[in-house]
């Protein structure tokens, strides 16, 4: 059977986007990981970080900084026109996921991302029967 994705149990979401949002998101989350053991390892790293790196190596970092930064902030943003135009919760929550998206930026989208999953606003069918039901 595939699975197919839905937002708002009415909209498919394809394959492959759903491929570069969970990207996205893994390797926002690893950037950040690595970021706060080497914080933890060395101190904070000065303006200069990329110049510790060999040649090669430096150059696969700023391609993967560059990619979760693009990333990040695509997701970061498309959270924000959701939020505007689709969240239709009472007032104190709207104003809980503003403030989250606000302060939170992109870790505050990650999660805003997970609780809008978890509500079932973006759903998986696994048959073409359920994907008919949804319509």
């Amino acid at each position: 059977m595939k699975r197919v994705y839905l937002l708002k149990k009415r909209y498919p979401i394809p394959d492959f986007m759903v491929w570069v949002i969970v990207s996205w998101v893994v390797s926002l989350l690893a950037f950040t990981a690595m970021g706060i053991a080497i914080s933890a390892y060395w101190g904070p790293p000065d303006l200069n970080l990329l110049d510790a790196f060999p040649g090669p190596v430096a150059i696969i970092f700023a391609l993967w900084a560059i990619y979760t930064f693009v990333g990040a902030s695509t997701l970061w943003i498309a959270l924000w026109l959701y939020w505007a135009h689709e969240e239709k919760s009472s007032f104190p929550v709207r104003l809980g996921w503003f403030l989250a998206l606000l302060f939170g930026v992109y870790y505050g989208g990650l999660i805003y991302a997970l609780y809008l999953w978890r509500e079932g606003r973006i759903m998986v069918a696994t048959s073409h029967r359920a994907l008919r039901r949804a319509k």
